[in-house]
């Protein structure tokens, strides 16, 4: 499973939802996977193209299922930044920013941490895309939030 949701929260009926939406993701991958490996995407590119299409679908459930999950149980909640980073985002954003950028920092790695990705080279690339200007932090964010790999890749591509 993709996501940690706490006890307390797993009999709720959202709860219950974003985990059946990870299942049936997982279960999709998985097949698209083995097409892949098979060569199917080389034999028989329709039916690749079917596997592939349901696991697109089930993306965009799991989005969904995580989306409601979010709402309706305000999760997850911000976490405590390092000292790294709250030592960054003092030095790199004016005193008006800095409380702004702080928590936004704090709900995108608490989102990020919940579904596994917890490496702070993430963290390091958000604030050197955001480049002290709270609005690239905001799409920093949520690029990160999309597909953390992108802020790395961008990162890297910059230095």
């Amino acid at each position: 499973m993709r996501f940690e949701i706490p006890k307390e929260h797993r009999d709720t009926q959202e709860g219950k939802n974003l985990v059946q939406a990870d299942r049936m993701f997982a279960k999709a991958l998985n097949a698209s996977v083995k097409a892949l490996r098979k060569g199917l995407h080389q034999s028989n590119p329709e039916e690749f193209a079917k596997i592939t299409g349901r696991e697109q679908g089930l993306i965009d459930n799991l989005k969904v299922a995580e989306r409601a999950y979010d709402l309706a149980l305000n999760e997850p909640k911000p976490i405590q930044l390092d000292h790294e980073v709250l030592d960054r985002i003092s030095h790199e954003f004016t005193h008006f920013d800095k409380a702004k950028a702080e928590f936004i920092m704090a709900t995108t790695m608490a989102h990020l941490r919940r579904n596994g990705f917890n490496d702070p080279r993430i963290s390091d690339a958000i604030l050197t895309l955001a480049d002290g200007d709270i609005s690239k932090l905001v799409t920093a964010s949520e690029e990160a939030r999309r597909d953390y790999r992108d802020v790395l890749l961008a990162t890297n591509k910059a230095k």
